[in-house]
């Protein structure tokens, strides 16, 4: 599995999401789920910090792995109850925590295909991202998980320091900002891969 880079949020850039999306195409289902995984649990960390006391030294301190936000479910719990995400939010990273145990406990070689597996992925809220119906009746778990953790992920960065949800917590910006990634996801991620191909065959 390669070394993932941690982010600069920033700079970051939808060209960062095409990249990052790329750089899975190689790895198998088990590092797909640790990988993108790791990438939510990096982001929603700083996401939490950006609303704590500018202390280095006990925000180092609380979110060492043997302290109290030493886990990515603590770190989903807290968040949430900061009122960070809306329970959609909360309740999609949850599935994706479950989907990364799986493939961490496993002695297996387990897949997307397996059906406890695939049917956790039932319940990510970008299950019907393009792409991830292959036929009528054919689903494709591993895009499904790429597309929700992905999209979760731009989530947090678009809002890293914004409000997720209206003040009297009625609206919840998430299910409009995954909508419209969708598409403009999609068409960027294409318009980067064709200017990167052109830009190396210019070379």
């Amino acid at each position: 599995m390669a070394k993932q880079k941690p982010f600069d949020y920033a700079d970051f850039h939808f060209r960062n999401i095409y990249k990052m999306v790329a750089t899975l195409d190689s790895e198998s289902d088990r590092a797909v789920a640790l990988i993108v995984t790791a990438w939510l649990d990096d982001a929603l960390s700083e996401m939490i910090k950006s609303r704590l006391v500018k202390d280095k030294r006990v925000i180092d301190e609380v979110f060492r792995f043997d302290s109290a936000l030493g886990t990515f479910s603590s770190r989903i719990k807290l968040a949430y109850l900061m009122r960070r995400f809306s329970k959609t939010v909360y309740d999609n990273l949850q599935t994706i925590r479950t989907i990364r145990n799986g493939f961490a406990h496993s002695r297996e070689n387990l897949q997307f295909v397996n059906v406890t597996i695939s049917s956790s992925c039932e319940k990510l809220c970008l299950k019907e991202f393009k792409g991830y119906k292959r036929g009528k009746n054919d689903s494709d778990p591993r895009r499904a998980f790429i597309a929700t953790g992905i999209g979760l992920l731009g989530f947090f960065v678009e809002f890293m320091w914004a409000e997720t949800m209206s003040v009297d917590g009625k609206e919840d910006y998430f299910p409009k900002f995954m909508k419209s990634m969708g598409e403009d996801t999609v068409r960027m991620m294409k318009e980067f891969k064709e200017f990167d191909e052109k830009q190396t065959s210019d070379k």
